[in-house]
This record gives structure tokens, C-alpha cells and sequence, in this order.
């Protein structure tokens, strides 16, 4: 049974990590999507969980790409050559002055509009990645839209849960039950 964790929002760190751990001893191989994985760096997984990034995903897209050199690459690093001993100052004041905000405003809403699909970019393309999965485990209210989209993308739903213990069987401590011999 293939078991997606989505932490989103970075909320019940110590709970996944204790509930992929169960996961783990009992011999299933659980990922974890989370938005950021620097939220995660103090907490240690057991070994076999695959933490991924979702902010990540979906960068590949030729608009960011465009945006990124155009708009902060080229720009920092002619203010860097130009700017001599004050070149870190002028790039820090051209991305707070400038470049975030052309981000924010210019570049983003005329991105949505353009791009539909540009919010559902990063989920489409785990889903592309990892495939489909048994059960989704929805650990933070952050979370609730991305395991709606991710259950409502293919053929197969998958069963969400909010604790592992949900899933496991009330039994055997530890053992897992496949969706369809609970159903």
C-alpha cells in the first residue's frame, strides 16, 4: 500500500515523523510532500521515507524560467560587476525595491491569468512523478486543497485519512489494512 503524507503547512512535524516511523516498521515506504523542506531540516525521518518538495515542482515551466533570468539573475548580477564594493547592497536594494515587487504584482497576476493551470502545475507534476497512491494522510488544514485536487486527478480515489491509525488496523498494533478490506 503506497501511503502520501501532505504536510503543507509544517504544523504537526513531530506527528508525521512518529507516523511515517510506524509506517516504516511495519514495511510500507511512505513519502511526505511538504510546501518547503528548510521547515523540515531539524526533524530526522526513519530511513526509507521520501520527503518532497512541492515548492519545487512545476519550476521548470519557460514563463518562471524566463522571469527568473530576466527579472533577478541578469539584473543582480550587472549591479554585482557594476556595483564594486557596494554590489551586495545594490542587489539587496534592487530585489526589495524592485524586483520582489514587480514579482508580486506584474509578474504573478499576469502568470494566473495566462496560465490557468498554474496553481495545479506543482501538484500535476508530483502526481506525474510518484503516480497514484493508496491512501493520503492530510496532516494540517494547509494541506485539504492539495489532497482534494490529488483525489480528484485520476480514476482511482484514494482514501484520506488524518491519522495513520486511521489507517492501520485497530487489531495488531502496527499492521496495516488495504482500503479495499476495510470498504
Amino acid at each position: 500500500m503506497r501511503v502520501l503524507f501532505l504536510a503543507l503547512g509544517a504544523n504537526r512535524r513531530l506527528a508525521v515523523t512518529e507516523e511515517t516511523r510506524t509506517l516504516v516498521q511495519a514495511g510500507e515506504r511512505p513519502v511526505v510532500l511538504v510546501d518547503r523542506a528548510e521547515s523540515w531540516a531539524g526533524d530526522e525521518f526513519a530511513a526509507g521515507v521520501e520527503l518532497v518538495e512541492l515548492a519545487g515542482l512545476g519550476r521548470d515551466h519557460w514563463p518562471l524560467t524566463a522571469e527568473r533570468l530576466v527579472l533577478h539573475r541578469a539584473p543582480k548580477a550587472l549591479l554585482r560587476r557594476a556595483g564594486g564594493r557596494r554590489g551586495k547592497r545594490l542587489v539587496s536594494a534592487y530585489d526589495r525595491r524592485i524586483g520582489r515587487p514587480l514579482h508580486k504584482r506584474v509578474f504573478l497576476p499576469l502568470y494566473g491569468r495566462l496560465w490557468r493551470d498554474a496553481a495545479d502545475r506543482p501538484l500535476a507534476e508530483f502526481n506525474r512523478r510518484w503516480g497514484r497512491f493508496d491512501t493520503l494522510v492530510v496532516t494540517d488544514p494547509q494541506s485539504f486543497p492539495a489532497a482534494q485536487r490529488l483525489a480528484a486527478a485520476g480514476r482511482h480515489r484514494p482514501r484520506i485519512a488524518f491519522r495513520i491509525d486511521q489507517v492501520t488496523s485497530s487489531g495488531r498494533q502496527g499492521e496495516i489494512v488495504d482500503h479495499e478490506d476495510k470498504a
